[in-house]
């Protein structure tokens, strides 16, 4: 049996699990994510994370990430919640240390695909999926798709006004 290992990386936690072909969970973590201390050390725990999961039998790793990604370069464009990991190779540093293929995209995004293949969009041709948590995010699925756009927005709800009264923030 084939197995795969999805990483959630936060501001605040990072969510490590290993699932079978079907979605199942047969491993799993949550450990504070050190967001605010930089990439290395982001990289560091992680990596200290993954060393408690058999990797052998992994074929791949998707690691989630709260912002949007650069697709062709696997990198993140722009990270609120992880100060200071623009443009940083993550995915790259990683595959080179696991030998495991390591693929970077959007938290929304990643959680949108699984719900589409996985929970409660599978069989439907076209997926939607909202996420509500530090931020609000948006997902479109198509035929099992993501659709991400020239620079990684399609899907995204953008910056939609919850409360008129808020502190604005400038968009990138």
């Amino acid at each position: 049996m084939n197995y795969y290992v999805g990483i959630d990386l936060g501001g605040t936690n990072v969510r490590i699990a290993k699932v079978d072909e079907e979605g199942n969970i047969v491993q799993d973590v949550i450990a504070p994510s050190r967001g605010k201390e930089g990439p290395e050390i982001i990289e560091a725990n992680i990596l200290e994370l993954l060393g408690q999961f058999d990797l052998n039998d992994v074929k791949s790793i998707g690691l989630a990430i709260p912002g949007p990604v650069d697709g062709e370069r696997n990198v993140i464009t722009i990270a609120t919640n992880i100060p200071g990991c623009e443009d940083y190779p993550f995915a790259e540093n990683m595959e080179k240390i696991t030998g495991i293929p390591i693929y970077l995209d959007n938290d929304a995004n990643a959680a949108g695909l699984a719900e589409a293949l996985l929970g409660s969009g599978k069989g439907y041709h076209i997926v939607y999926y909202l996420t509500h948590s530090t931020g609000i995010g948006g997902a479109l699925v198509i035929d099992g798709k993501v659709i991400s756009g020239h620079k990684g927005y399609a899907g995204e709800v953008a910056n939609v006004i919850v409360d008129p009264d808020a502190k604005r923030y400038p968009v990138y």
